[in-house]
C-alpha cells in the first residue's frame, strides 16, 4: 500500500494534482479503516460480534435500530456491505444450518435430521432505494410429528420436498426499500416476514444461532400470517425511539389486494445505549381481519447485565375471536443468555423457559425449556449442543429432546 500512496503521490506532484490525491488518500483510508472495524471479532455489550463482511449474522451483529433485528434473513449486514459497492450491483450471501434431534416418547425413541439452505441477494441503486430476496430450501419436518406440541422443537423446520421427491427453492421475501430523511424513514413493499420487524429480540430471535425453540423465537400467542404481499412503515426518532406500521394479506395471494389486511404497529424504545447496560423495550398490538379486526398485543424487552449477560422476556395476549382463531389466549416466556471470549472466539450460553396458555379448557399449560451453548469454530462456522424438555398441553407427557446444530455463513 505504500508503494501504492508514493506512486500515485508522484503522479499527482506531475499534474499539479495534489488536492485531488490528497482527497483518494482519504477516501481509501476511510474504507481501510472501516474495514478493520468490521472485521475484528470481539464480544461487547452481550452480543458476540463478527465479521459482517463475511459472517453476515444477523443475530450477531449489533444494530442501531431494535426495531428490525430479523431472527435469520441478515439483512442490516448485507445492506451495510453494500452501502459502498457500485449501485446497480446484485451481491448474493448464504447460509445453512443442520439440526439432529432425538427423544423418547411412549418408550420409542425418535430421532429426526433437518436442513436448511439460504441464499440473500441485494441491489441498490442509490442511497435511497434497493431490492432484496431471501430464497430457501429445507429438508425435514423436525421432531413435532413424534412429539405432538404447540410450542414447536425445531424453528428451522418445514420442508420444501415436493411430491416428485425435489427440493424446492422457496421464496421467503422479495421486497422494494425506499428512504428519506437521512433512513430515518423508509417504506418497504413486496412479500414480506413481519416476524423480522414484530416480537423481535435480541438475545431469542433467531432458529440458527440462538435457541431452536419456536417459543422463543417468537410469542405462540403472536396471530401473524405467513410471509405474504404487503407494505411497512418505519420511523426513528433521536436514534431512540423505534415506531412502524405495516398491512399484509393473509394469503400469499395478489389477488384483491386491498382487502382481507392484516394490520401490525409498534413502538420500542431504547435505554442507555452503547453502555454495559443497554435495554431494549418493545410494544406491538395487531388486528386480524379473520376475526372482525379483533385485537391482540405483546410486548418484549432484552436487557444487558454487566456487558456479558443478557435477560429477556416476552408476554403475549389475544382477544377472544383471536384467541380461538389461533388456539392461544397469552403466552409469555424469559430467560438468559450469557456471552464469552474464548480465544478470539465467542462462546454462548443459553437458558429459556416458556408457557403457552390454551383456549381449549381440556388442554393443561404447554411448558417448554431449553438449554444451549454455542461454540463459534471460525469466521464461518458454528456448532451448539441444545437441551429441550416439553410437557402440558393436551395430556402430553414429559419429554426430553436431544439436538446438535451445526450452521455455516459463506
Amino acid at each position: 500500500m505504500v508503494l501504492f500512496v508514493c506512486a500515485n503521490v508522484g503522479l499527482a506532484q506531475q499534474n499539479g494534482n495534489i488536492e485531488e490525491l490528497g482527497e483518494r488518500i482519504r477516501i481509501l483510508e476511510e474504507k481501510l479503516e472501516k474495514y478493520e472495524n468490521n472485521s475484528s471479532v470481539f464480544v461487547k455489550n452481550g452480543t458476540d460480534n463478527v465479521d459482517s463482511l463475511d459472517i453476515l449474522d444477523i443475530s450477531t451483529i449489533e444494530t442501531q435500530d431494535i426495531s428490525v433485528l430479523s431472527r435469520n434473513k441478515q439483512v442490516n449486514a448485507l445492506i451495510e456491505m453494500m452501502q459502498d459497492e457500485e449501485r446497480g450491483q446484485i451481491q448474493f450471501k448464504g447460509s445453512s444450518t443442520t439440526i439432529l434431534q432425538a427423544g423418547r416418547h411412549d418408550k420409542i425413541w425418535h430421532s429426526t435430521a433437518t436442513s436448511s439452505f439460504d441464499i440473500f441477494a441485494i441491489a441498490t441503486f442509490n442511497q435511497y432505494s434497493m431490492l432484496f430476496f431471501d430464497l430457501e430450501a429445507i429438508t425435514g419436518n423436525g421432531p413435532d410429528a413424534y412429539f405432538h406440541n404447540y410450542s414447536g422443537l425445531n424453528g428451522d423446520a418445514g420442508s420444501t420436498l415436493s411430491e416428485d421427491g425435489v427440493n424446492r427453492l422457496n421464496l421467503l421475501e422479495a421486497w422494494a426499500e425506499f428512504s428519506i430523511f437521512k433512513s430515518k424513514l423508509k417504506l418497504i413493499t413486496g412479500k414480506i416476514d413481519l416476524t423480522n420487524y414484530f416480537d423481535n429480540n435480541t438475545s431469542a430471535n433467531d432458529e440458527t444461532v440462538q435457541f431452536i425453540s419456536n417459543a422463543f423465537i417468537n410469542n405462540t400467542s403472536f396471530a401473524v400470517p405467513s410471509n405474504a404481499p404487503g407494505a411497512l412503515v418505519r420511523g426513528v426518532l433521536f436514534d431512540r425511539i423505534f415506531l412502524q406500521y405495516a398491512m399484509s394479506k393473509i394469503q400469499n395471494t395478489g389477488d384483491e389486494i386491498f382487502s382481507e389486511l392484516y394490520k401490525i404497529a409498534s413502538i420500542g424504545y431504547k435505554f442507555l445505549p452503547g453502555s454495559d447496560f443497554e435495554t431494549n423495550l418493545r410494544f406491538y398490538a395487531y388486528q386480524h381481519p379473520e376475526t372482525g379486526n379483533s385485537a391482540g398485543w405483546g410486548i418484549s424487552f432484552d436487557d444487558v447485565v454487566f456487558g456479558k449477560f443478557n435477560i429477556f422476556g416476552r408476554y403475549g395476549e389475544n382477544q377472544t375471536e383471536i384467541a380461538n382463531l389461533w388456539g392461544v389466549n397469552r403466552a409469555w416466556s424469559a430467560g438468559a443468555r450469557f456471552v464469552h471470549k474464548v480465544k478470539d472466539n465467542p462462546v454462548v450460553l443459553g437458558a429459556a423457559y416458556g408457557e403457552t396458555n390454551f383456549v381449549n379448557c381440556d388442554y393443561a399449560p404447554e411448558h417448554i425449556v431449553e438449554v444451549y451453548a454455542r461454540r463459534q469454530l471460525n469466521r464461518w462456522a458454528h456448532v451448539s449442543p441444545h437441551f429441550q424438555m416439553i410437557w402440558g398441553g393436551s395430556c402430553f407427557e414429559r419429554t426430553y429432546v436431544y439436538g446438535f446444530r451445526t450452521h455455516f455463513n459463506f
